[in-house]
């Protein structure tokens, strides 16, 4: 018998671990319960690893109602503009552990090198686009190479509500 299982796949931490805060545009905590639409969520991701893994991909599907802002087209709000608890947001972010970053409709996803006891941190924004109560995926990344170096988390926030503005 085979098919879809009745529930999501739970957290997961073998030989990583990955976490997800979301904060607003002023770069305060976020709370997922409600969200305006056109509103801005900054998404930081931090990862840890038990080993070195060189070849790690993380993806992170995208909740039902948000868009991602790609910071390549050059409009909109930009990652140097932002501060996250009092610090630039850019300094969350250094691009030489990140080989390569994809912005895509569905998904943010990035090819990364991970050292043991480091943690490695990605931020990228999206915009809440269309009304609605949502579910929230869990972040997962994994060893292109040994794939059962894996996790799965990001479960502090597993649902939204997009409302729209008044």
């Amino acid at each position: 018998m085979s098919g879809y299982p009745e529930a999501a796949p739970g957290p997961l931490s073998a030989g990583m671990k990955v976490t997800r805060s979301w904060f607003d545009a002023a770069g305060q905590r976020l709370d997922p319960a409600t969200i305006k639409v056109g509103g801005l969520v900054v998404v930081r991701l931090q990862v840890e690893a038990s080993q070195e893994i060189p070849d790690a991909l993380l993806v992170e599907m995208l909740p039902a109602g948000f868009e991602l802002e790609n910071p390549a087209l050059g409009q909109g709000v930009k990652l140097e503009d932002l501060t996250l608890e009092g610090q630039p947001a850019w300094q969350w972010e250094w691009d030489d552990y990140v080989k390569h970053q994809e912005y895509r409709d569905d998904r943010y996803s990035a090819a990364l090198t991970l050292s043991p006891g480091g943690s490695r941190q990605l931020i990228y924004l999206m915009r809440a686009v269309t009304p609605g109560e949502y579910a929230v995926p869990l972040t997962q990344v994994e060893d292109m190479v040994r794939p059962e170096l894996r996790a799965r988390g990001g479960e502090g926030i597993t649902r939204t509500r997009i409302v729209q503005a008044q």
